[in-house]
């Protein structure tokens, strides 16, 4: 993406990526265990990039716990002593797209199984985010439509402005 041209795409799946990292260094030993078969090392402490987040461990369980975690920790600190904060449904879903992407793109270049896939009704569903409608109402547009301009030279300008704005 970052060859073609295309930056903000690039930058918003290293984002997914980084926040996926993240979510994985949080995970308890336990939870290392059971969900990606990590056994820690008795004699080391283990850091994020020890890791490996393998395709085969993106089940739809992981997925559903990387989501609460998002809710809760999902915005990162934006400074080495603040703190994690909740990223919104939509954050989520974004994110979510993007590894559902690369999920797809490792199953058509045949580097995983179809059968490890884990997106779909029955599997793990990708949370739509909640958009706030903001369109005015009719009542509103009524007041903008009859309210009477002053009588000054260059008043018709703001009103074809206004049919202008309304109309797109």
């Amino acid at each position: 993406m970052t060859q073609q041209g295309r930056i903000g795409n690039a930058t918003s799946y290293l984002s997914a990526a980084a926040s996926l990292s993240r979510f994985v260094s949080s995970l308890t030993v336990e939870q290392r265990y059971e969900y990606l078969n990590y056994i820690a090392p008795r004699e080391k402490a283990v850091l994020a990039e020890d890791l490996v987040m393998k395709f085969e461990y993106l089940t739809p369980q992981m997925l559903t716990l990387y989501e609460r975690w998002m809710l809760k920790y999902g915005k990162a600190a934006k400074s080495k002593k603040g703190k994690a904060a909740a990223a919104s449904l939509t954050t989520v879903g974004i994110y979510g797209r993007h590894i559902r992407s690369v999920f797809n793109d490792v199953i058509e270049n045949g580097i995983v199984n179809r059968d490890l896939y884990p997106f779909s009704k029955n599997r793990y569903t990708i949370p739509a985010g909640c958009n706030t409608k903001k369109a005015l109402t009719k009542a509103e547009v009524l007041k903008i439509m009859e309210y009477q301009l002053c009588t000054w030279p260059g008043a018709t300008k703001p009103r074809l402005m206004d049919i202008f704005l309304l109309c797109n």
